[in-house]
């Protein structure tokens, strides 16, 4: 299996299991297992960009990670209400 494709994968099955699983029930819409599937591709295409911030001041990679999660959580919300509503 090609590395990219395991990283999405223990993202979307972590997402599900230790996160979505018990809020399923609850809510009926996926929006962590989507949010993780997205971190999960943020990882693979950081890493095909060769994305390295270890250089940056904290304040600049604290801004780029909140920025990432903010994106992604936005967009996992989008895509469940699309999908789900």
């Amino acid at each position: 299996m090609p590395r990219s494709l395991a990283v999405i994968l223990t993202f979307a099955i972590c997402g599900f299991l230790l996160h979505n699983l018990p809020l399923l029930a609850y809510t009926g819409v996926p929006l962590i297992t989507l949010w993780f599937i997205l971190l999960g591709a943020g990882v693979v295409v950081g890493e095909l960009l060769r994305m390295n911030l270890s250089r940056q001041r904290y304040l600049v990679r604290a801004a780029v990670n909140l920025l990432y999660l903010s994106l992604t959580f936005e967009a996992a919300r989008r895509i469940a209400v699309f999908a789900f509503q």
